[in-house]
């Protein structure tokens, strides 16, 4: 399945507009939302996956802390209210988490010693966090499975924007 992002990011644009909204605070608005959601759903061992996931607005945020208190959802919401207040023209919204484990949280396939499961310390189902590879706590992974509601999250706050009714994107 593949998106083909300018047509996608055109339509978005084309739903803002026809209802006079501000298509930059739609978007952000959108991808706070998204944020917070990926980060609720990041499995939890020390904390640090979850922390890392940084909102970058036009420009890529590979920074990695070892603040485990989840500073990064304040920071990206300060950032989110700056940019709209200062009118930020957006090009691109950035959501990365630069850890090393990050990929296999949302990918799977952790494996160690050649053993199909781990024991850890926040041990769930049988007393392990990974089953075949797979995080217990997030077998479908954080990202993938909210990126693909990301135009419903759109839709929303285009919604609570102009309190209008709009109808359904197609992205694909």
């Amino acid at each position: 399945m593949a998106t083909n992002t300018p047509d996608f990011l055109k339509a978005l644009k084309a739903m803002a507009d026809a209802k006079e909204l501000d298509f930059n605070t739609a978007a952000l608005e959108a991808m706070q939302d998204l944020h917070f959601k990926v980060v609720g759903d990041t499995p939890i061992d020390t904390g640090e996956a979850a922390s890392n996931w940084n909102l970058g607005i036009n420009v890529k945020d590979d920074s990695v802390t070892t603040d485990t208190s989840y500073a990064n959802l304040n920071k990206a919401s300060s950032e989110v209210k700056a940019a709209i207040s200062a009118k930020t023209k957006i090009e691109h919204i950035y959501l990365t988490n630069a850890t090393p484990q990050a990929r296999m949280l949302e990918y799977g396939l952790y494996k160690q010693r050649g053993d199909s499961a781990r024991k850890g310390s926040n041990v769930t189902k049988g007393g392990y966090r990974t089953i075949n590879g797979y995080s217990t706590q997030a077998p479908s992974g954080m990202l993938r499975k909210y990126i693909t509601l990301f135009d419903k999250m759109f839709e929303n706050r285009v919604k609570r924007l102009g309190k209008i009714q709009i109808t359904k994107l197609t992205r694909f």
